[in-house]
């Protein structure tokens, strides 16, 4: 069952202003409040960004703990985006591309991954622990080739533009 009554109450508001905010009848609202009608997702929306929550929470598919959960992700990503952003805004992009190749990231991990590979084809048996890790490096490898891949063409249709 949606919370949508429980959400208007705590707010204050009649089923007609919650209805106009939406931009629906009062009777399709009230429908809505009862479970006699699904909710359209772009209303569903609208609903859940005017209480504040979550869509899922909105129609009843997560309980409270849940989407305490998914508001702290959400609000992680977001400070880390800003983070992100303040720190595009207050350095040099050649000073940081010439940092990363030269002193700090790429030399340096390349060269880790030559001393890993250099081990790994110097065995013949590896240990369940080996595996494991071997497991991991191949993810973890795929996952980069993934992501440079996609900084490459981004980076390619930069320097078209």
């Amino acid at each position: 069952m949606n919370r949508l009554k429980e959400l208007r109450q705590s707010k204050k508001k009649t089923q007609q202003e919650i209805a106009d905010i939406v931009g629906v009848t009062k009777r399709t609202y009230i429908y809505w409040e009862q479970g006699e009608r699904q909710i359209k997702l772009e209303k569903a929306q609208q609903l859940a960004d005017f209480f504040g929550v979550g869509v899922g929470y909105l129609l009843g598919y997560i309980d409270e703990e849940q989407e305490k959960q998914i508001t702290k992700t959400k609000k992680a990503v977001i400070k880390e985006i800003q983070d992100l952003s303040d720190y595009a805004k207050d350095n040099d992009i050649a000073k940081q591309i010439d940092s990363i190749i030269q002193n700090e990231g790429l030399g340096e991990f390349h060269d880790n991954l030559k001393k890993v590979f250099f081990q790994i084809e110097s065995k013949e048996e590896y240990s369940d622990a080996e595996k494991e890790a071997l497991d991991r490096l191949d993810h973890d490898i795929l996952a980069l080739i993934d992501m440079l891949f996609e900084k490459r063409l981004l980076i390619q249709k930069l320097r078209r533009d």
